[in-house]
């Protein structure tokens, strides 16, 4: 059986001093447990929203979810299930908000 390891989850460096406890080492995917033959939760084969529900469910109670979702935005990681969002949900994401912000602007000029 494998398990996810911090060196197997997308890399980051601290931005503070050099014992700043880093946020994967708190993820709940960390110590996921693998079965032989079953696909990776967090990166699924298909993009189909049903070959996410697994990643997001442990995502939903990971305690550093929403650090994880921001470093997705921030790194613009364009594959696989980050904070319990999907590829394509952070793309509609950053679509509406690029939208409203459009709007907003439009509204004050």
């Amino acid at each position: 059986m494998l398990t996810r390891s911090s060196a197997s989850t997308v890399r980051h460096q601290p931005s503070t001093h050099s014992d700043a406890i880093d946020w994967r080492e708190l993820a709940a995917c960390k110590g996921y447990k693998f079965e032989p033959g079953q696909p990776d939760p967090w990166f699924p084969v298909s993009e189909a929203p049903a070959a996410a529900i697994e990643g997001q469910r442990i995502c939903a109670s990971c305690p550093v979810q929403f650090t994880c979702r921001d470093y997705a935005f921030t790194a613009n990681i364009q594959h696989g299930t980050l904070g319990g969002m999907t590829a394509k949900e952070r793309e509609n994401f950053k679509r509406r908000q690029a939208d409203q912000r459009r709007k907003r602007k439009a509204a004050t000029s």
